[in-house]
Parts: structure tokens; C-alpha cells; sequence
């Protein structure tokens, strides 16, 4: 049973009881084992071996999250009465329970000052565990200096305040309620945007090190990023980022926009009649993640002064090689028959696109084509590794050659749980299929941290067709991704002479380590050649993207 206590209000506890065994087989009781459901591990992991106590009950509060369900076992410790043999029972049935506390802090989705007379004022989505493990209810107070101040309240995300003076200031704070207690929102200033704390992605100890980034360069507004993906919608957060792009898909019944390729490159959404499955915005949550504004609004980009080319490729039901290879050329300046000229040509390419049943690249295939002109015109692309939990070799377009491709990582550090990975070639000596890694989210071991563990970005409302602007987590290599492109963008805000070439040596001699436990550390390769010169490989690639280390190293080489 949940157990919370009013002295820890946001500790998550439990009480576990049981009746004992009606039968010891000529044994005397010695204890109890307890056993907790891992998540990540999939299975009943042991947490207390023996309790060496005849007490029915236990309390537990290490390893629980609030709003989290919890699983657990117990099985009988028994000896001999010579004391020379013991034996576990069975385990118990499976006990669960969701252990409650107060709700996390809400967070704004906008700057707490406002000077309008009735503002709309709305914060982040709470999932289970952000509340508690409870209902909440959400009240607003806007208070400006003379005391003067205004409420509402709501339930949801959002509530209008009314009845404030037009032009005063007012500072805004939001607080959640349930029945354990309640959290603040913090204060937020007009010098950074509100949700930045849900992006654990940029500083945290797995994060990218990009405030040391930022210390060199928030981007260059002539760099330009294409994002071959499902297209973009309107977000306040990216309108401003956003240059011309292009529609590439050329069947109409994929297109849902009523034609083929034309220069409109809105994503009207991708939901799926069949299964009732909503809309993606796929393109648009990783816009967001290269170069949402720093605008004292939601989130900030990697790279948050560069520009989006929104590409779009993908359609109901995926996308075509053709298409995906004609908006890869398109993007860095190619020619195109029966189409214009890109004028915002690229010098990153981010496809956060993955399949293992697709295709894969071939010296002359259409995307191999396309990447080798990119490697010419010395402009990165960078694709996701794909999401199967397998050899990255066998998903396309990252089994193509001479592109940057991209593992994810969770909150700890480790390989998340369905990023693909690198396989070892006893013909090469090394680890082939991803070349780096960084943040991609990973929910399993991501319980209790900001976001969840995953990726925060922008998002869309519309179940069928584009509804409003929101915000809103994902997780996969198709975030991990644009993160790595948002770094590469930056490098070139610093020195846009770089060569693709340059761009990868830097990547990967500057990446930080993986979490010791993981994986990922423990296959680390190094192969020696006739010319002594080394490489390192492994089955995540070579770590995790260091922003702040990569920008600072492509600094160094402009003295």
C-alpha cells in the first residue's frame, strides 16, 4: 500500500505485508526476500535478500517514483534446524502499487512577466508522474508590485486571467495541487525560455555541454539546415527560423495535400485512417529540436539562430527513395527538373528517417548518389541509426556511406533501450554501423526526470489536420538526430570554411564518455593500421556528442 508521509511530501514510500507460510517443511523462517519489477531489465530483480526478520511488513522507499507503478514479490528464507542447508520458496503473487506524493513544479510555457489586460496563460502538460500520482488542479496568480493581482484556475493546461491593467506588469506564477500538497512554478525572466528545464538533453551529466557552446556561438543566421522529414507547421517558437522549403512527394495519394511535389512544404499531417493513429509532426518536433528561438517562449534550439529548410519526403505511409534522394539534392543545391533552385542551400542535412525494410544503400543507389554530391559540395548529413534494438547496418538511409550516423543515449548515459547499434567486422577490425551517439530519450530509464527521460520539442494539437502549437516529448535516434545536427550547425556558425571531413574528426575526438555501466563503454575498440595511425569504434560509436567541446575545438583553429 502507498505509504506517504506529510514529513517528506515528495518522497514516494511503500508498505509491503503478507501472511507467512502455512508450512516450513521441518524448517525454521530466517527471512524474506523482496523482489522489485525492473523496467528496463524486464524481470524481478532482487532488492532486500533476506530480511533476517520474522515481520510480516517492510517499508520501501529506495528506487520508487511517484505515479509510477510498482511491482513486487516476496518469497520465504528458510534453514535447517542444524543450520547447514537453506532454501527460498515460491514467490508471492505480484503486489502493486502506485506510490503518491505532491506534484512536480509546473512549468510555463511562456515568460511569467505579462502586460496584457486578460493574457491566455498556459504551462507544460504533466504526465502521471509529474502529478503525483494524483489528480491536480492548477491555479494561476499574476501579481504585479503594487500587490495588485488576479487568478484562475483550471484543471488542464491553460487558464485566462482577467481584470488586469493593460500595460502594467504583472509576474506570473502557476501552482499544482493535489491532495498530498502542492508545487510552484519557479519564477521565469524575460533572459531565457520557460521549458529549458525540460531539456535535460543540453547540460545535464549526459547532456551535450551546449551552454559552453553558446558561450562561443548561438548560430549564424546564413547557416541553414534542411530537414528532409514530414515538412513543418506554424509554431511561434520556429516561424521565425524558418526559410523556403519544397514538397517532394510526388504521389498524391501519399501527399494528403491534394498534388505531388509542389513548393509548399506544410505537413497537413499523416494519420493513419486504419488504425486510428494521429498524426506524427515528426518534422516539426525535430525543427524544434535543431532551432526552436530563444525567445523567452517554450523551448531553445541547439543551434537557435540558424535557419530550417522544411523538406518534405515523407508522407502517408513513409516516403519513396526517389523522393527522399531528390529532396537530399535539392537541399544542397542540385538542380532538379521541373523545379527551382533551392536559394537557402544547406550545409546540414538531418534525416531522422529509419527502415529496415526499405532499402539499403548501394554504390549507385539514389540516396548513395545524393550523399556523395553532399560529401562534394562539403556539407554534412546526418541520419538516425533506427529504432529496432539491432544492427544499424541494416537500417536505411544510416547503412548509407559517407553520412554522420547517430545512436541514442537515455538520461544515465547508456544506450537507449531501442536505439540500433554497431556490429564488429572480424574483416576490418572494427565496429561498423553507428558512428556517434547523443541524447535520444529513453522513458525506461528516464522515470522521474525532466520530460520523462525523453526529447522536448515542438509538437501540434491536430489529430488528422494541423490543430495549435503545443509542445511535447519523444523519444528515438530520429531526436538523437537533430541534436547532432543542431551541434554541426554550430560548428559552421564558427568557421563555415569547415570540411565535412573536418566536421567528423572533431565530432568524434571531442565526444564525451557513456556512462561506465553501459554497453556502450564496455565495447570500445581501438584499431592500429600499417601506418600506425589509430582509430576508435564501438557498438555505440565513439561516445556522445560534446557541443561544448566540438564548437570550442573549431574555435581553436581560427587562431
Amino acid at each position: 500500500m502507498d505509504s506517504w508521509l506529510d514529513s517528506n511530501p515528495s518522497g514516494a514510500r511503500v508498505i509491503l505485508s503478507w501472511i507467512p507460510p502455512r508450512r516450513l517443511n521441518g524448517g525454521t523462517l530466517w527471512g524474506y526476500r523482496i523482489s522489485k519489477y525492473d523496467y528496463v531489465q524486464k524481470k524481478f530483480v532482487e532488492c532486500i535478500g533476506n530480511t533476517k526478520s520474522k515481520s510480516t511488513s517492510i517499508t520501501i522507499s529506495n528506487d520508487l517514483v511517484a505515479g509510477a507503478i510498482a511491482k513486487f514479490k516476496v518469497s520465504a528464507v528458510t534453514r535447517s534446524t542444524n543450520r547447514k542447508y537453506m532454501a527460498v520458496s515460491a514467490s508471492s503473487t505480484i503486489a502493486t502499487v502506485v506510490p503518491t506524493a505532491i506534484p512536480q513544479k509546473p512549468i510555463l510555457q511562456s515568460a511569467g512577466n505579462i502586460t496584457s489586460s486578460s493574457p491566455l496563460v498556459i504551462w507544460a502538460a504533466q504526465g502521471k508522474v509529474e502529478r503525483g500520482g494524483l489528480p491536480v488542479n492548477y491555479s494561476v496568480t499574476a501579481l504585479a508590485a503594487d500587490e495588485t493581482q488576479s487568478s484562475c484556475s483550471s484543471t488542464g493546461t491553460s487558464c485566462m486571467l482577467s481584470g488586469l491593467q493593460a500595460g502594467k506588469n504583472y509576474q506570473i506564477r502557476v501552482t499544482a495541487t493535489n491532495s498530498r500538497g502542492s508545487a510552484i512554478s519557479d519564477l521565469v525572466t524575460e533572459s531565457s525560455d520557460p521549458m529549458m528545464n525540460l531539456q535535460w538533453y543540453l547540460d545535464s551529466n549526459f547532456g551535450i555541454n551546449v551552454s559552453k557552446a553558446w558561450n562561443i556561438t548561438q548560430g549564424d543566421t546564413d547557416v541553414v539546415v534542411a530537414v528532409v522529414d514530414t515538412g513543418i507547421t506554424s509554431h511561434p517558437d520556429l516561424d521565425a527560423n524558418v526559410v523556403a522549403g519544397y514538397d517532394f512527394i510526388s504521389n498524391p495519394a501519399y501527399s494528403r495535400d491534394g498534388n505531388g511535389r509542389d513548393a509548399d512544404p506544410s505537413d497537413p499531417g499523416d494519420y493513419d485512417t486504419k488504425s486510428g493513429t494521429p498524426s506524427s509532426w515528426h518534422g516539426t518536433h525535430v525543427a524544434g529540436i535543431i532551432a526552436a528561438e530563444s525567445n523567452s517562449v517554450g523551448i531553445t534550439g541547439i543551434a537557435p539562430n540558424v535557419k530550417i529548410s522544411p523538406v518534405r519526403v515523407l508522407g502517408v505511409n513513409g516516403g519513396t527513395e526517389s523522393d527522399i534522394a531528390a529532396g537530399i539534392n535539392w537541399a544542397i543545391g542540385v538542380k532538379i527538373s521541373g523545379v527551382p533552385t533551392n536559394q537557402h542551400t544547406a550545409k546540414v542535412v538531418n534525416l531522422s528517417i529509419g527502415s529496415s525494410s526499405f532499402s539499403t544503400c548501394y554504390s549507385n543507389s539514389p540516396t548513395q548518389l545524393a550523399i556523395n554530391e553532399s560529401k562534394l559540395r562539403n556539407v554534412t548529413l546526418v541520419t538516425a541509426a533506427g529504432n529496432d534494438n539491432h544492427l544499424a547496418t541494416s537500417s536505411y538511409p544510416g547503412n548509407c556511406y559517407g553520412n554522420i550516423t547517430i545512436g541514442a543515449t537515455g538520461y544515465t548515459g547508456e544506450r537507449s533501450y531501442y536505439s540500433n547499434y554497431s556490429g564488429f567486422s572480424n574483416l576490418q577490425q572494427l565496429y561498423i554501423g553507428v558512428d556517434i551517439s547523443a541524447p535520444g530519450g529513453d522513458d525506461r530509464t528516464g522515470l522521474g526526470a525532466p520530460a520523462g527521460g525523453e526529447i522536448w520539442s515542438t509538437l501540434n494539437d491536430g489529430k488528422s489536420s494541423p490543430g495549435k502549437p503545443i509542445y511535447g516529448k519523444e523519444e528515438g535516434t530520429s531526436m538523437a538526430s537533430p541534436i547532432a545536427a543542431g551541434v554541426v550547425a554550430l560548428m559552421y556558425s564558427v568557421r563555415p570554411s569547415l570540411t565535412d571531413d573536418q566536421v567528423w574528426e572533431i565530432l568524434s575526438s571531442t565526444a564525451k564518455p557513456f556512462a561506465a555501466s553501459s554497453d556502450c563503454a564496455q565495447q570500445i575498440f581501438e584499431t592500429k593500421y600499417q601506418d600506425g595511425s589509430t582509430i576508435k569504434t564501438g557498438k555505440c560509436g565513439v561516445g556522445i556528442i560534446d557541443a561544448g567541446a566540438a564548437v570550442a575545438a573549431v574555435q581553436k583553429l581560427n587562431k
